[in-house]
């Protein structure tokens, strides 16, 4: 049958390893076979969101992308709404990049996810200094 998980497992793999174009490919076809695959609309919008490459990077996107993973997910998981922060942040509203970002820190605390948590408050760093995040090479 299929279900996405295998696109969407290659997207996480692709991102690792920064290569972005097919990160974005892999969760796309993830979405086509499972439009309401959370883990892969976030890692879509993560990918378009934070890219280093301009090509790929598409903050409007990611924002609408981010949203519908985050909405999906009872606007409750960490990593959703830490994504969605991110998208904010890449398109310029810093406001709502803080606030997701701090409702996402809140939510990773509370399931004693100590790694994303101290990642969130990294990137809030950023958020509250009106800068976006983007990964490195």
């Amino acid at each position: 049958p299929r279900v996405g998980e295998p696109h969407s497992t290659l997207g996480r793999l692709y991102t690792g390893q920064t290569q972005d174009r097919a990160s974005a490919d892999e969760f796309r076809k993830a979405i086509d076979v499972r439009p309401d695959h959370v883990s892969a609309l976030a890692g879509l919008a993560w990918v378009l969101a934070t890219s280093p490459d301009s090509a790929v990077r598409n903050p409007q996107e990611a924002v609408g992308t981010a949203e519908h993973a985050a909405a999906l997910s009872g606007n409750a998981d960490p990593a959703a709404l830490d994504t969605l922060a991110a998208a904010y942040a890449a398109a310029g509203d810093f406001v709502r990049a803080t606030a997701t970002g701090e409702r996402a820190l809140t939510a990773a605390s509370r399931v004693g996810n100590t790694t994303l948590a101290d990642q969130i408050r990294s990137r809030l760093r950023l958020y509250r200094g009106r800068q976006p995040y983007l990964r490195a090479k």
